[in-house]
């Protein structure tokens, strides 16, 4: 049931920030509420010593009136007497100490998290400074990639051993056509290369490369010996949140069952050995692609 559940799941995560910074949160809150005690204790206040001093003038004293004029019995020094307020110099350093350690755990800068450095500073040390927390990102995203790959690997030495059904799938041929296949363990069983693109989630990256492959596929769309199906699986995949599958055409209109894996590699190895006919097949459906997209 995992297996299957991971299977589905198109895009994972890594640990959130929060838990590796989850310390020195709880040490922000400690010292947060520490000086919130210290304030509490500095507060003005006085000391009256009884019977000297009537509810009245004491109440005087308290009000929001400007220098009222309290009434004490006696000498006044000797009455009441006032606790200065005090805090600790350091109580509101130990919150930014904290928070540079923050800041160093995770890689992001003053500049990142919207605050620019004091002084003056060029455009120049900025983008230094920019660079730097691009390289720490890239870093961490390539060890969580790594770490996903070597997962994923394991899961499918462990499908391939427990799987004991067929299964019929769409595939796309070398001419660009879409062929239901049906396939066991047997067919696909072996160890792959898992490749995990983790700039697909910055900034402008997949806009960008959905420009670049339909500038390319433009480029060699009429060129014979231009395999259309590499780069229309690589643009396919840029549309996750549709089937862009929809859009090819079929292989065989009147195809009531699924091809067996064998005969679908050998119908695909004759259109490989006819460059004529795969030039073809290939460019009209590079050509329906482009209408539609």
């Amino acid at each position: 049931m995992l297996i299957s559940l991971l299977m589905k799941i198109e895009y994972y995560w890594g640990p959130s920030d929060v838990q590796i910074i989850e310390p020195q949160q709880l040490e922000v809150n400690e010292a947060r509420t520490q000086a919130m005690y210290h304030r509490r204790v500095a507060l003005i206040k006085f000391l009256i010593e009884e019977g000297r001093m009537d509810d009245s003038e004491v109440d005087k004293m308290l009000s929001e009136n400007v220098a009222p004029a309290c009434f004490v019995k006696g000498a006044p020094r000797e009455v009441v007497s006032l606790l200065q307020p005090h805090m600790p110099q350091d109580i509101n350093q130990w919150t930014e100490i904290i928070r540079s350690d923050v800041r160093e755990l995770l890689g992001h800068s003053k500049q990142q998290m919207g605050e620019l450095p004091p002084g003056r500073r060029t455009a120049k040390e900025i983008d230094v400074v920019q660079r730097a927390h691009d390289i720490r990102m890239d870093e961490r995203r390539d060890i969580v990639a790594d770490a996903l790959g070597k997962l994923v690997r394991k899961i499918n030495q462990v499908i391939f051993d427990r799987w004991d059904q067929t299964q019929v799938a769409q595939v796309v041929g070398v001419d660009g056509a879409k062929y239901w296949v049906e396939y066991d363990k047997k067919n696909i069983a072996g160890e792959y290369d898992i490749k995990v693109d983790v700039e697909s989630m910055t900034p402008m990256t997949k806009a960008a490369k959905k420009r670049d492959i339909l500038q390319v596929i433009q480029a060699v769309g009429k060129n014979p010996r231009a395999n259309i199906d590499v780069l229309m699986r690589m643009l396919l995949r840029e549309y996750e949140w549709m089937d862009a599958m929809s859009v090819l055409p079929e292989a065989v209109e009147t195809q009531q069952q699924p091809m067996g894996a064998q005969d679908w590699m050998g119908q695909q190895q004759g259109l490989m050995n006819n460059p004529s006919q795969l030039a073809e097949r290939a460019q009209g459906n590079a050509q329906l692609m482009g209408n539609v997209l």
